[in-house]
């Protein structure tokens, strides 16, 4: 039965197992605590152990919370497809402008158009 009990919770023991050797609390007797360095060290090692609690549960938090470094990847890749795929577009559509007559006066209209709009916009918002 305690090996059957064991092998079920084997996750949860490692887990304890791992916790255990940070989180022991070390019994410092009274006498040796009227020390002044050993009583900071002591406070020391307590405000580490807080930490090192704090810090465990965020990342349990993080494993729980469903981002996987899978599934930022396949994100990635897909934005990577869609930045290449506007970058064609953009190509495509720059060389059916320059056969326009004039394009370069029109880029440049174009251009003071969208400054002066951005300028419309700054002006109304402030």
């Amino acid at each position: 039965p305690v090996l059957y009990w064991l092998l079920q919770k084997t996750n949860e023991l490692k887990k304890r197992a791992y916790l255990a050797r940070f989180l022991v609390k070390l019994e410092v007797p009274a006498e040796f605590l009227q020390d002044d360095t050993v009583a900071d060290t002591n406070k020391q090692y307590e405000e580490l152990m807080e930490g090192f609690k704090n810090l465990h549960k965020e990342c349990e938090q993080l494993k729980m919370s469903g981002f996987s470094t899978a599934e930022i990847r396949r994100d990635i890749s897909a934005m990577e497809e869609e930045k290449d795929q506007l970058l064609k577009r953009v190509e495509r559509l720059r060389k059916r402008v320059e056969t326009v007559q004039n394009y370069q006066r029109m880029l440049e209209m174009a251009r003071q158009l969208r400054v002066e709009k951005e300028r419309e916009e700054y002006i109304a918002q402030h």
